[in-house]
């Protein structure tokens, strides 16, 4: 690899007497790679003095003043004009790797290529004949300039085919394991290892790991850690993750998570409080909730019944009555959530939380005899087979007022109200407590068409925030393991086993050298520092207005205008600002007295138009003291700062400019007497301001912007993770890890989940035997997802009590979904009677391999944070972690790819691609192996997915 930085660096190659780097009168192929964010350079040629004229023999590869990859090629001297001129229709200047190939075949054509796809072509290329060039061979000029790192530079005498280009392209990212067979049976469910592991090392083990594992402050309510001793890829436990599943909280009365399995009338669903307020089941149907299982019910005649409770009565006190619902059908009159409630003949009310006949989502309140009461409902309708998080808080008020409606974690401010007579207090009833019905004089009525999930009943008034963090469940939170110093700069992958009880890609892990590289939140066991005196991640829910700082200070913030969050940030969700008076404020503090001292803030920003004045960061006191970061419509920022008088020369500017519609990371850094400006990881601008942030006396104001002539200019785009530091220098280093956190950074994909089929369940801990289908979990085929040597899960709640199991597979028949296991593994539970059920979840150990090598090697050369971050809050999901490991090789190159096995076994690979190109992936289409024949061989045996057998 080499590295030049932009003076007179450069390598030269001595004009070879064999001529083989010339022309000559045969086709040709150069190739190399390179990470540059430069422009107007040259990075391969074999006559310099040529350049772009074509004026002399020889060809030249270069970057033209736009950032495109640009070729000629002249093998006619003297004579004006290029025997090829090509220019790509795809820039390289933006600071990562990318791989570039000429390809040109004498009499045709040269085409250009960038990561692996063709991007502009000549197809003028005469006949040349031979032709020497007597200069030397130049990597990067022969006079220096290129700034960039260059690796694997190769020239060919001959035409590549576009084939062998993406192939080269796509070289290692097409990696092999390999494992054979304990004894000469394929079926008998026993593998060694898969190897190569020479290069792995274990970082962690997890098997007795989740009190090491810390979240942010408020994702403790919705991410929740243990140890699970049965469920393990190896050793003797595994990470145990529950996200988005809700918690009691003080003054919770009953949370029921209706995770229990029995189908019979009278099931029990348990309380997860202490209070032991356990419901039984008439009817209802077990199915698949927002969090694990749920209950569906049928509109006609089921519900849930909790027995009468003093503690369900509140009189004149508050509550909260909560629960995530999704309708089945719209018709009927009021369909229940949960009630102490039996009108009519019965007259013996309290409360009712419902979807009422215009499928609003209604609180009511009455005394006992219900002549007095009081409602309140939203006035927009719900929409049948969508989930909502349903919300109605009372104060004990006497109005309508008193009510709070929410839904998916906001509340509802178009409303109805409603009552009657002069309501004073709830009535203290003997009803019990109803969940999807209610009683009607002696019959049971208005039932609920649909499934109901984690309902729960609190005696205190949750706040707007409590409401949206539960209904967030654990999106954009972070999951972090801070380890020992650790040298990642040699290793390329990062393997380690994943399991989830839900199919999708909903998780992200990544990895740091430091709090500030991962975008850590304040915590009370992370050591984000605490100069870090603002945060604004931008991750609350979206068109919410509550947003948080999530440094330890913890400063208010108010949105002003229609200022609120989006979905789509850059990481997680972001701020919005429509440019038309939206902008956020933040009161005086110390933390804005930056002095003479050090300081850096930076942030994500996706501008969506230009004014001829816009406003991102300012503390505005008068017009000669103030600090204020803006741009105009050329997008260049600028940060100027005034304290007691000054003038416009006190300006710093970037010297590249912002763009419309694209996420581009900022940072601007005072370190000693310099202050600069960077553009995604890059130096835009220095010098020594004279006057400094001095002890303003006004709120700091974020997306607005005041001039000398008291205008107020405003934001129009996004803003994400916006972070001002206060007495440290980000160093650039730091700054580059922060813009390129994406590469650091490994989506996980659960790509198994299935269900037990009626027909073939698992009975008993000795029936190994079974048939499942994975087209439930959204999959396209029976057992889609699911390999021989896979290690499947079994799981199901039942009477309270959770069962697990697993054990490898051995034999599946895609057609029908039968599949085997030799056995179960040590620790596996199994209920008593019939086994497990058609409601039991099933699922499987994957191993997942983390690319690293698209980060700088001085990025990961002393990783001390690993994090794991839901990416959206769809749905709960149980997770499962184990066996973190490094890896520096696996299979790649045929010369270091032998096998070695005992006689007469049979061979089972795996396939690990990786791409970091969205255009182009690596495939596979052809395996060779060699192998000894011996006299009695196994017959072939067909290959799978991803992976296959060879039988020898």
């Amino acid at each position: 690899m080499m590295e030049s930085a932009a003076s007179a660096d450069y390598v030269s190659v001595t004009d070879p007497a064999s001529n083989v780097l010339d022309p000559n009168s045969a086709d040709l192929t150069i190739e190399t790679w390179i990470k540059t964010s430069d422009t107007s350079a040259e990075i391969f040629s074999n006559n310099n003095a040529n350049g772009t004229a074509c004026t002399n023999n020889g060809y030249y590869l270069g970057i033209d003043a736009s950032g495109y990859p640009v070729f000629y090629l002249d093998t006619n001297g003297a004579t004006a004009g290029c025997d090829a001129s090509i220019t790509s229709q795809f820039k390289i200047n933006d600071g990562n790797w990318h791989n570039i190939a000429v390809s040109v075949t004498r009499g045709t054509s040269a085409v250009i290529y960038v990561d692996g796809k063709a991007a502009n072509s000549d197809t003028s290329v005469t006949s040349y004949s031979t032709i020497t060039v007597t200069g030397n061979v130049y990597f990067g000029g022969s006079a220096g300039g290129l700034d960039a790192i260059a690796d694997s530079t190769r020239f060919y005498s001959r035409a590549l085919s576009a084939a062998e280009i993406l192939s080269n392209y796509n070289a290692g990212n097409i990696e092999f394991q390999t494992r054979t067979g304990a004894t000469s049976d394929p079926n008998d469910g026993s593998w060694e290892a898969w190897k190569p592991t020479t290069g792995e090392t274990q970082l962690l083990s997890m098997d007795s790991d989740a009190v090491n594992w810390h979240s942010d402050i408020m994702a403790s309510t919705t991410i929740a850690t243990s140890t699970d001793t049965v469920i393990k890829a190896e050793g003797t436990g595994s990470l145990k993750i529950k996200m988005g599943m809700a918690s009691t909280t003080a003054n919770t009365v009953a949370l029921w998570h209706f995770e229990e399995t029995g189908t019979s009338t009278g099931t029990y669903l348990y309380d997860e409080t202490a209070n032991n307020n356990d419901a039984t089941t008439t009817g209802t149907t077990v199915v698949d909730g927002i969090f694990g299982k749920a209950r569906r019910f049928n509109g006609t005649s089921d519900y849930v019944e909790v027995s009468n409770e003093n503690s369900f009565d509140f009189t004149t006190g508050g509550f909260t009555l909560g629960s995530w619902i999704n309708l089945s059908y719209t018709n009927g009159t009021g369909k229940i959530i949960m009630a102490k409630y039996c009108d009519a003949a019965c007259a013996e009310l309290s409360y009712r939380f419902q979807v009422n006949g215009s499928n609003q989502l209604e609180i009511l309140v009455s005394d006992v005899p219900g002549s007095n009461y009081i409602l309140k409902y939203t006035t927009q309708a719900l929409i049948p087979g969508q989930w909502y998080y349903a919300i109605a808080t009372y104060n004990g008020g006497t109005t309508a007022a008193a009510f709070k409606l929410y839904l998916n974690g906001l509340e509802i401010t178009n409303v109805g109200t409603g009552g009657a007579g002069t309501y004073t207090s709830m009535g203290n009833i003997a009803q019990p407590l109803r969940i999807g019905a209610a009683k009607s004089s002696g019959s049971i009525a208005y039932y609920f068409p649909g499934i109901i999930d984690e309902p729960f009943v609190s005696t205190r008034i949750l706040s707007p925030d409590e409401i949206a963090e539960t209904y967030r469940m654990g999106a954009n939170r972070h999951l972090t393991r801070q380890v020992s110093s650790t040298d990642l700069s040699g290793a390329n992958k990062l393997p380690f086993y994943v399991a989830a009880d839900r199919t999708g890609t909903y998780l992200e892990a990544m990895i740091g050298e430091s709090d500030y590289a991962n975008y850590e939140l304040a915590s009370s066991t992370l050591a984000l520092s605490t100069a870090t005196v603002l945060y604004i991640k931008g991750d609350e829910i979206a068109s919410s207005t509550s947003i948080k700082d999530s440094s330890f200070s913890g400063k208010a913030i108010t949105a002003n205008g229609d200022a609120k969050i989006a979905g789509g940030g850059k990481i997680g969700n972001s701020v919005y600002f429509d440019g038309a008076g939206d902008y956020l404020t933040i009161p005086d503090s110390d933390d804005w007295n930056i002095g003479g001292g050090d300081f850096a803030i930076d942030f994500w920003v996706r501008l969506t138009s230009f004014a001829s004045e816009n406003g991102l960061l300012m503390q505005f006191t008068d017009t000669g003291n103030f600090m204020r970061v803006f741009y105009y419509s050329d997008g260049i920022l600028q940060y100027n700062v005034w304290s007691g008088g000054g003038n416009n020369s006190n300006v710093l500017k970037t010297t590249s400019a912002l763009s419309l519609g694209v996420w581009t990371h900022v940072a601007l850094v005072k370190s000693g007497t310099a202050t600069t400006w960077y553009i995604n990881g890059q130096s835009s601008g220095s010098k020594v301001m004279t006057y400094d942030w001095g002890n303003y006396t006004e709120t700091l104001q974020i997306g607005r912007q005041e001039n000398e002539l008291s205008a107020f200019y405003y934001l129009t785009g996004y803003l994400d993770e916006l972070r001002i530091i206060k007495g440290t220098a980000l160093t650039p280093d730091q700054i580059r890890q922060a813009y390129e956190y994406g590469l650091r950074s490994h989506p996980i994909t659960i790509d198994f989940g299935a269900t037990l089929q009626t027909s073939d369940l698992i009975s008993s801990a000795t029936d190994y035997n079974f048939s499942l289908t994975a087209t439930t979990s959204g999959l396209s085929a029976t057992t889609s997802g699911l390999y021989l040597g896979d290690k499947i899960i079994i799981k199901e709640n039942l009477g309270g009590t959770e069962y697990t199991a697993q054990g490898t597979v051995n034999a599946i028949n895609a057609n029908t979904g039968a599949i085997t296991v030799p056995s179960w593994d040590s620790g596996s539970t199994f209920p008593s009677g019939n086994g497990y059920s058609p409601a039991a979840t099933v699922f499987k150990w994957q191993r997942e391999y983390f690319d690293l090598t698209g980060s700088l090697s001085t990025h990961r050369d002393a990783v001390t944070n690993l994090t794991l971050r839901p990416t959206n809050g769809a749905g709960g999901r149980t997770v499962y972690m184990d066996d973190f490991r490094y890896n520096t090789n696996y299979l790649t190159a045929s010369s270091s790819s032998t096998i070695t096995s005992s006689n007469n076994r049979y061979l089972q690979y795996r396939t690990i691609f990786t791409s970091t190109d969205t255009y182009v992936s690596p495939f596979l289409s052809a395996l060779s192996t060699l192998y000894t024949s011996l006299a009695a061989m196994f017959p072939p045996v067909i290959g799978i997915s991803g992976g296959g057998f060879l039988s020898f």
